[in-house]
C-alpha cells in the first residue's frame, strides 16, 4: 500500500512548474515567498499561490494558500494553510491545514490535528493520528493507527494497532485487517464494522523467499547493465563525467532537491509534450526527437547518481584525494542496489535516484549560464 500511495504523490504532483530555487537560512525568521516552486534547506513558505507549487526542503513550514496542487517534501513538514490538493512526504508530516479535494500523505508520523479535509484522505506511514474533518473515505496503512473527529464516508485501516479515540463519529462503514488489535473508546458512533484478510501478510507467508530471490535477481540485473553502460561512457564519452563532476562539485540539501525537482517535472511533461506533439502534427518530429532524449535520461539515470553518490563517499567516507570514475561507479551503483533491496524503502530509493538522475541529465544537456540565484525575503 505505501508504495502506491508513493507513487501516486510523486506522479501527479508536478505539472508545469515554475522553477527557482529558494533558501531561508533563518528558521525562525519571517520567511515569505511567492514562487510556485522553493527548496532549501530550512524553508518558510507562505502568500497566496495560483498553480502546482512544490515546496522542499530539511524542515518546511509551510502557510501557503495554494489554488491547485500543494506538493511538499522535507525531512520534518509542517503545514497549516490551504490547497486544493496535497500531495505530502516526509520523516514527519504535521498538517493543520484545510484540504479542499484530496490529501496523500506519506513519512514515518503522519498527524493531522483539527484538518479539514473535502474529500478522500490516503495516507501510509509508521504511525498515523488523524484527527478533523474528514468529507468522504479515508485509507490507511501503517503500524500505529489512531482516528477522532468527524469522518462522514469509509474508513479502511491495515495496522498492526488501531485505536478509535473518544467521540468518534464514523458515518459510514470502519473495515480494519482481521489481526489487528483494535480499541474502541466510549461515546463513539460507528455505522458498520467489517474485516478483511490481510493481502500483504498473506503474500508474504506464501512468497517471501521467492519474492526475496526475484528482487535479488532484478537488482543484480539493473546493477550489471547500469554498469556496462557506465563503463560504455566512460569509454567513449571520457569527458562527460568530468562535465558532472564540475556542474556538481559542491553537494547540498538545496542542490539535490532541485535536481530532483527539475527531474520530477521532466518525468511527468516529457511524455505529455511527446502526446501533444503527436496531436498537433507538425510536431511529430520534435517530438519523437524529445522522447529519445526522454529515454536516454532514464537510462542513464542511475549511472549519473552512482557516479557522484561513489565519488563523494572515496573522497569524503574515506578520505581519499582522488576518486577513479570507474571506483566511483562501481561503488555507487552497489549502494544503490543493495539499497533497493530494503522493503518498501527500496521502491522509494530507486524513484528518488531516478529523479535525481534525471535530474542530472538534463543540467547535463540543457546547462544554464549562471546558477539559479538564492532568493531570502
Amino acid at each position: 500500500m505505501n508504495k502506491k500511495l508513493l507513487s501516486l504523490i510523486l506522479g501527479f504532483s508536478v505539472l508545469f512548474i515554475s522553477l527557482n530555487v529558494v533558501g531561508a537560512q533563518n528558521w525562525e525568521g519571517p520567511y515569505v515567498n511567492k514562487e510556485l516552486f522553493t527548496a532549501g534547506d530550512n524553508v518558510r513558505v507562505g502568500g497566496e499561490l495560483v498553480g502546482t507549487a512544490f515546496q522542499a526542503g530539511r524542515n518546511l513550514t509551510s502557510s501557503s494558500v495554494v489554488d491547485g496542487i500543494l506538493f511538499s517534501a522535507a525531512q520534518n513538514v509542517f503545514l497549516s494553510g490551504q490547497s486544493e490538493y496535497l500531495f505530502s512526504a516526509g520523516s514527519l508530516v504535521s498538517v493543520k491545514s484545510k484540504v479542499v479535494k484530496d490529501a496523500f500523505m506519506v513519512g514515518s508520523t503522519i498527524i493531522a490535528e483539527e484538518a479539514d479535509f473535502g474529500r478522500d484522505v490516503y495516507a501510509a506511514g509508521e504511525t498515523i493520528s488523524l484527527s478533523g474533518n474528514f468529507a468522504r473515505n479515508v485509507l490507511l496503512g501503517g503500524n500505529i493507527v489512531s482516528l477522532s473527529g468527524n469522518f462522514n464516508g469509509d474508513v479502511v485501516v491495515e495496522a498492526t494497532s488501531i485505536e478509535i479515540l473518544d467521540g468518534t463519529n464514523i458515518k459510514g462503514e470502519l473495515r480494519y485487517n482481521e489481526n489487528a488489535s483494535v480499541k474502541i473508546g466510549d461515546n463513539t458512533s460507528i455505522g458498520s464494522k467489517s474485516t478483511f484478510v490481510s493481502k500483504m501478510s498473506q503474500m508474504e507467508k506464501e512468497n517471501s523467499n521467492g519474492t526475496f530471490l526475484a528482487k535479488l535477481g532484478s537488482s543484480a540485473f539493473g546493477f550489471a547493465n547500469a554498469l556496462v553502460l557506465g563503463l560504455l561512457i566512460i569509454w567513449l564519452f571520457p569527458m562527460l563525467f568530468k562535465k558532472l563532476t564540475d556542474r556538481n562539485n559542491k553537494i547540498t540539501f538545496a542542490s539535490s532537491a532541485k535536481r530532483f525537482g527539475v527531474g520530477l517535472l521532466v518525468l511527468i511533461v516529457a511524455p505529455i509534450l511527446f502526446v501533444i506533439g503527436l496531436i498537433t502534427v507538425i510536431g511529430i518530429s520534435a517530438s519523437f526527437v524529445l522522447m529519445l532524449i526522454y529515454v536516454i535520461l532514464i537510462l542513464a539515470a542511475k549511472v549519473l547518481v552512482g557516479y557522484l553518490l561513489g565519488r563523494e563517499i572515496l573522497l569524503k567516507g574515506f578520505k581519499k584525494t582522488k576518486a577513479g570514475a570507474i571506483a566511483s561507479l562501481l561503488l555507487g551503483l552497489l549502494i544503490i542496489a543493495l539499497l533497493s533491496l530494503i522493503p518498501v524503502a527500496g521502491g522509494i530509493i530507486v524513484f528518488i535516484v531516478l529523479c535525481l538522475g534525471l535530474g542530472l541529465g538534463f543540467d547535463l544537456i540543457f546547462p544554464k549560464s549562471k546558477e539559479t540565484k538564492l532568493i531570502e525575503n
